[in-house]
């Protein structure tokens, strides 16, 4: 790494980069099609509304910052919503508190140009991993497989591992 990840860390969570997170993170959320004017953003375990967050927006990012500057800061549980599936049964919801959004988002914004290094690195790595990486997307996968299945592949592995974090032990992870 160019600098040390603790003070790549520590510029990322500066309370003014948590509330832009925060302010792109509502622009995002926003319906253009339907019109509205709130953004659509679920309340979290928490307890905190959308509402209630931007109220308070410059403390709620001051306190966030403080927390994570002392390395107290710590994830809340999801919110679990169980919806039904058009086929039956029911899929589960897990929502995070809008803190927990702007954290994750901020930690991956910090860290993903020294991760993008190490796919870059490899030729291979950076053509079979597309997810969570800029530029690359279902779409692109898909063309990727199909370039392969003309140099005559016959496989393709497409893994989601069902309820994974659910099962893995969690005292190890």
């Amino acid at each position: 790494m160019s600098k040390p990840l603790d003070d790549i860390l520590t510029e990322y969570f500066q309370a003014e980069r948590i509330e832009a997170a925060f302010l792109a993170y509502e622009q995002q959320k926003k319906d253009f099609f339907q019109e509205q004017k709130e953004p659509k953003i679920q309340m979290g375990a928490d307890g905190v509304s959308y509402q209630t967050f931007k109220k308070y927006l410059k403390i709620h990012c001051s306190l966030i910052s403080a927390r994570l500057q002392k390395g107290t800061y710590q994830f809340y549980p999801y919110r679990e919503v169980d919806i039904p599936k058009p086929s039956g049964g029911k899929r589960t919801l897990s929502i995070s508190t809008i803190r927990d959004v702007l954290v994750q988002k901020l930690l991956y914004e910090a860290i993903y140009n020294e991760v993008e290094k190490d796919f870059k690195a490899t030729s291979r790595l950076d053509r079979a991993s597309c997810a969570y990486r800029r530029g690359k997307s279902a779409p692109f996968a898909a063309t990727q497989i199909h370039r392969y299945i003309q140099q005559g592949f016959q496989f393709a592995l497409d893994a989601d591992i069902v309820k994974f974090f659910d099962r893995i032990s969690h005292e190890r992870l």
